[in-house]
């Protein structure tokens, strides 16, 4: 099965994921301080190095099965700003919502299918 990769890091989930036999194509990561150690530890990744807003569609294969990845968790980092559930987001010029709960009642309603 083919997964990208979005906010990658250094590849760590990559690597269990491709050690359980996924191939992945394609990664993405913004900080580019960790772009030389992803492509280190994924030689046969293309990694997109930037900003997640600024990739095409077309930046990515045809044929995925799925996407993996670990977006910022500044609400519950203590880097961050400690404020949790009550953190709110915005997407795009959307009323902001709540991400953590907003991706939590997707993976319910899709359970309950």
């Amino acid at each position: 099965m083919k997964v990208i990769s979005l906010f990658s890091g250094c590849g760590g989930l990559d690597l269990g994921f491709e050690r359980a036999g996924f191939d992945i194509p394609v990664a993405n990561e913004l900080d580019k301080t960790i772009w030389e150690t992803f492509k280190i530890n994924h030689p046969n990744t293309y990694l997109i190095e930037g900003d997640i807003r600024n990739i095409k569609e077309t930046d990515f294969p045809d044929e995925i099965d799925g996407i993996i990845g670990g977006p910022p968790c500044q609400s519950w980092s203590e880097a961050g700003a400690l404020r949790g559930i009550d953190a709110y987001k915005m997407i795009g010029n959307a009323v902001p919502v709540n991400l953590a709960y907003e991706i939590a009642c997707a993976i319910k309603q899709a359970l309950e299918q």
